[in-house]
C-alpha cells in the first residue's frame, strides 16, 4: 500500500521550506530540551546491540548522529522526505546515509534493522499504520521501534499551562522565526495526535509486543517502544 504521494509532497515543502531554520527554532522553542530527548531516544532504542540502525522521518539527522554518537560502530541510516532537510544533514558529513523516501514505503529489504527509531516526525506520517508496518518490517525478529513524540500532561496545572504554551506561544514565535503558519500544524497535529494507550493499542495492533511508554519533561514529551516478537 502507498501513500499519497500528494500529501507527501505538501508536507516535505513545507519542512523544506524552513529547513535552515529548523534545528535554531526547535531549540528555542523546547527551551534546549529537544538535545536531551535526542540522547534518550537513542539511547532506549538501542539497549540492545545495533550493527544497523534505521532513522525515519530523520530530518536535518539530528537524531541519526547521535545515534551514530552513542555506537560509533554501527551502520546507520536516515530518510525523510524533505530535500532540503536532506540537503542540510548530508553537509554534516559523509555519515551517517541519508536517503529520500517516506515511512509508508521504505527503501529497504525485509529484517534489515535491528533499531528503527522516529522523533517528533510520526505525526506526519500520511497513514499512521501502514507507516509502523512498514518500520514492523525492515526490522529484525527482536528488533526495537522507538518513537519520541509531543504528548499532553497528565497534571491539571502543567496541562494548562502547556495548552496555552501550545495555542499561543508556539504558533505565534513560530511565524516569527521562520516566517511561515508551519508551527500552527504542529500546534494542530499535536492536539489531535493519538497519544498515551491509545497510541499503544496501534502499535500492538501493527505486531509489535512489549509495548510501553514514557514521558519526559512533565509529560510534554513521551516515548513510546516497541519490540518486533523474536522468532528466530
Amino acid at each position: 500500500m502507498h501513500a499519497d504521494n500528494n500529501k507527501i509532497k505538501k508536507i516535505a515543502s513545507m519542512f523544506s521550506e524552513i529547513a535552515g531554520r529548523y534545528d535554531f527554532i526547535n531549540t528555542v522553542l523546547s527551551l534546549g530540551s529537544d538535545r536531551v530527548w535526542r540522547k534518550k531516544v537513542v539511547k532506549i532504542a538501542t539497549t540492545k546491540h545495533c550493527e544497523t540502525i534505521l532513522d525515519v522521518a530523520t530530518g536535518t539527522g539530528k537524531v541519526a548522529l547521535e545515534a551514530l554518537k552513542q555506537n560509533s560502530e554501527s551502520r546507520v541510516f536516515g530518510i525523510d522526505p524533505s530535500l532540503e532537510m536532506l540537503r542540510l544533514a548530508k553537509s554534516n558529513g559523509e555519515f551517517p546515509v541519508y536517503l529520500s523516501g517516506n515511512a509508508e514505503d521504505l527503501p529497504f529489504k525485509e529484517s534489515a534493522f535491528d533499531c528503527v527509531t522516529v522523533a517528533f516526525g510520526i505525526r506526519n506520517f500520511i497513514d499512521l499504520e501502514n507507516g509502523l508496518q512498514e518500520i514492523f518490517r525492515v526490522l529484525k525478529s527482536g528488533g526495537i521501534i522507538a518513537v519520541l513524540e509531543f504528548s499532553l500532561p497528565g497534571n491539571v496545572i502543567a496541562r494548562s499551562l502547556y495548552e496555552f504554551y501550545l495555542g499561543h506561544i508556539i504558533p505565534i514565535f513560530g511565524k516569527i522565526l521562520s516566517g511561515t503558519r508551519a508551527y500552527y500544524y504542529l500546534r494542530d497535529t499535536i492536539r489531535t495526535f493519538p497519544r498515551d494507550h491509545e497510541m499503544m493499542g496501534i502499535f500492538e495492533e501493527c505486531g509489535f509486543e512489549n509495548v510501553r511508554f514514557m514521558k519526559f519533561s512533565l509529560g510534554v514529551v513521551a516515548c513510546y517502544i516497541g519490540e518486533k516478537p523474536d522468532i528466530t
